[in-house]
């Protein structure tokens, strides 16, 4: 099911922003009628006429300019469909000529009982706790939803969580609950994550507190005005736990307790120690995966392994994780000891 889906939804944004040359392309999440998931992609770009919209579900049909239509096979949207409909669904479509296209279906998806668990986890086990340790982190954001991914990843392993709505409340916390490390949005009402920054360094009992901006901006700029302001790292929304116990790990200077492995599955792990490739090539692989580029990471494990013979066990695991569209996987890959 994971693959099937991230298949359809790769071709359908791809095909949104293929076709649009200006404007942009919205990708949401929302419940639909019963227990099922709406996934909508919606983009600007040239649209389709009213006669073509079943014919684009046909093999090897192509709508658009010639120059658009040698960049693809016209299998896209064939497959996806036929996916869809093993789901038990179908992708439904709106378009018009000019203003763009509307592309949906709704699948029912069972509920992840195990996330929060199979989310603690990074190459040498599951992380059960923190040796000697319990940090206090402060969770400053409007959605409820986000503070409560973290409040849930963070709680069972011996972090105290303490969660504020917006910059105003979270100043108010950080006095009463006095954190080693504060999460911070960008965007809230009241009090921004700027202005909260701005009180936190300029406090003479605060101004060393870690502060980790977690926004959903795809804006350089955003993250640069950020770490300019006070922050010491930007973490993007959606936050991948790897990412973010990664980061806690670093600031905090922690040291993880793992559940106690068995000797098979340690011998396992120690088969599964791959030689990294410089370091260059580790930067250009996490902007790839966090652009979520897997035909990019394809291409680039097989110019690694073409470096040097030592490289080829990590190229090949990189090439098998990426075929699979296994990202959180390949960050846990290029940053074992993080």
């Amino acid at each position: 099911m994971k693959k099937r889906l991230r298949q359809v939804l790769i071709n359908l944004l791809s095909n949104a922003i293929k076709f649009t040359d200006a404007g942009q392309v919205t990708f949401t999440i929302s419940y639909a009628s019963g227990d099922k998931i709406r996934f909508e992609v919606r983009d600007t770009g040239v649209g389709i006429p009213a006669e073509k919209l079943q014919a684009i579900f046909q093999p090897f049909e192509q709508v658009g300019d010639r120059r658009r239509q040698t960049e693809g096979t016209g299998l896209g949207l064939a497959i996806s469909q036929r996916i869809v409909e093993l789901m038990d669904s179908t992708i439904h479509v709106q378009s018009e000529i000019g203003v763009g296209s509307i592309f949906w279906f709704d699948v029912y998806l069972p509920e992840a009982q195990e996330w929060v668990k199979t989310s603690q986890s990074d190459d040498f086990g599951q992380i059960i706790g923190i040796k000697d340790r319990k940090p206090k982190i402060l969770v400053v954001d409007d959605k409820w939803e986000n503070r409560s991914v973290i409040y849930n990843l963070l709680t069972p392993i011996g972090f105290a969580v303490t969660e504020a709505n917006d910059g105003a409340e979270g100043w108010q916390k950080i006095a009463e609950f006095q954190p080693d490390l504060v999460i911070t949005d960008l965007l809230m009402p009241e009090l921004d994550g700027f202005e909260l920054i701005h009180h936190i360094r300029q406090s003479e009992a605060f101004k060393h507190i870690i502060i980790i901006v977690s926004s959903a901006s795809v804006f350089e700029s955003d993250q640069h005005r950020s770490i300019e302001a006070g922050g010491n790292d930007f973490l993007p929304k959606p936050v991948q736990a790897i990412a973010l116990f990664q980061k806690l790990r670093q600031f905090l200077n922690l040291e993880w307790l793992y559940e106690e492995q068995s000797p098979e599955n340690q011998s396992l792990a120690h088969q599964f120690e791959f030689i990294l490739p410089p370091q260059t090539e580790i930067e250009t692989l996490y902007e790839l995966v966090m652009k979520g580029n897997f035909k990019g990471i394809i291409k680039q494990a097989a110019l690694i392994s073409q470096i040097d013979s030592k490289y080829l066990p990590f190229a090949k695991r990189l090439q098998q994780l990426a075929q699979e569209f296994q990202d959180q996987e390949i960050l846990a890959l290029i940053h074992p000891q993080q």
